[in-house]
């Protein structure tokens, strides 16, 4: 098998030599990798992550590097970036952090007197032996994959997002979907029954129930279910029945009624 010959690493690991490109972990960002996984499977989301990150005074990747290394922001560093959940949520999904490495090269073949290239894919250390010492299991690492699989992303749009799977029509019984209109320069989000339109059928008695997002918020605070991440909402909520006029009704995965 070929061996590895990029000249980049990433945040958490650094090159023994020029010459042999073996990675080694760097204990400091390695740190740092290593807590950003744990905070996850504590319930901790990327963006508080790198809320956290930042209030502490952590350097990005990129300025790590820039930086000789330093792992914190120092006052002689004019310049600082922020982390953000786009970076919290790429040292996530790498699983270069379990030790192993994915990577590869294009190779030249000719077909019908034609030159092509096609992409050749290469793992290495997904066997016993590993292409270099792992920074998380891979048991913590599936775990966060499966919690991010969960969120689809995290923060309060994702939230948001969870309402069309626990929204029923209090009415006929069918999904709502998430809508939007706009009016006197303003946007406005909804949640329709759609089953009518969906399915092509009338159903006698049913309005079409709706209710505003902005409502449903409001609806949720009052119940105390506004600090939930999608996740925990999931969850604990069988589902919200929206009634006609936009009142809501919910009903817990413990058998309780809100």
């Amino acid at each position: 098998m070929m061996e590895y010959r990029g000249y980049r690493t990433i945040y958490g690991y650094k090159t023994s030599t020029i010459l042999d490109r073996h990675f080694v972990i760097d204990d400091p960002a390695a740190m740092v990798v290593r807590q950003m996984f744990l905070w996850t499977l504590d319930g901790k989301n990327i963006d508080e992550i790198a809320e956290y990150l930042n209030q502490q005074s952590y350097l990005t990747p990129a300025e790590y590097t820039r930086c000789n290394n330093t792992i914190m922001w120092d006052e002689e560093y004019s310049e600082r970036s922020l982390w953000d959940s786009r970076m919290v949520r790429r040292i996530l999904r790498n699983k270069m952090y379990t030790g192993i490495l994915e990577w590869g090269y294009r190779e030249s073949y000719y077909e019908e007197g034609r030159r092509k290239q096609r992409k050749i894919s290469i793992i290495q250390g997904d066997s016993d032996e590993k292409s270099h010492d792992p920074i998380v299991t891979m048991d913590e690492f599936m775990q966060v994959q499966m919690i991010l699989d969960a969120y689809s992303g995290v923060g309060k749009e994702q939230r948001k997002k969870a309402y069309t799977s626990l929204l029923t029509c209090g009415i006929c019984g069918g999904k709502m979907k998430r809508r939007c209109a706009s009016g006197d320069k303003k946007k406005y989000v909804y949640y329709r029954c759609t089953d009518r339109m969906e399915n092509g059928k009338k159903i006698k008695g049913c309005p079409s129930v709706c209710v505003k997002e902005e409502f449903l918020e409001s609806q949720l605070k009052e119940l105390g279910l506004d600090g939930m991440e999608r996740l925990e909402l999931v969850e604990k909520v069988e589902r919200i029945i929206v009634n006609q006029g936009g009142g809501i009704e919910v009903y817990m995965k413990n058998g309780m009624w809100l």
